[in-house]
């Protein structure tokens, strides 16, 4: 979305730059490299909404991840658990 308005709507850099612009921008990392210069009020209000609402989708986006990694961190835990269980009882039963 941020290629598309960097290169369509404001005209100033191309389609990957608009998107790497707009990603750098997000993840507020900010090299400074590409700057949008905005023409109007308008476009200066939409770049200063699009910027923060991305870094809160990015945000989400990066807890959602983390969190089912740590969940299938844990369903592993959870299947080690549960093999070692079942082989000591049957080790158990072979020592009867």
């Amino acid at each position: 979305m941020g290629g598309v308005i960097f290169n369509t709507w404001l005209g100033q850099m191309r389609f990957f730059d608009g998107v790497y612009c707009s990603f750098i921008s997000i993840a507020t990392i900010g090299y400074g490299d590409f700057v949008p210069v905005p023409d109007s009020w308008f476009h200066t209000v939409s770049i200063m909404t699009f910027l923060p609402a991305g870094a809160i989708i990015l945000t989400t986006l990066i807890d959602t991840f983390s969190y089912y990694l740590n969940y299938v961190h844990y369903i592993g835990r959870g299947a080690t658990s549960l093999i070692f269980s079942q082989l000591n009882s049957v080790l158990l039963q072979c020592k009867k």
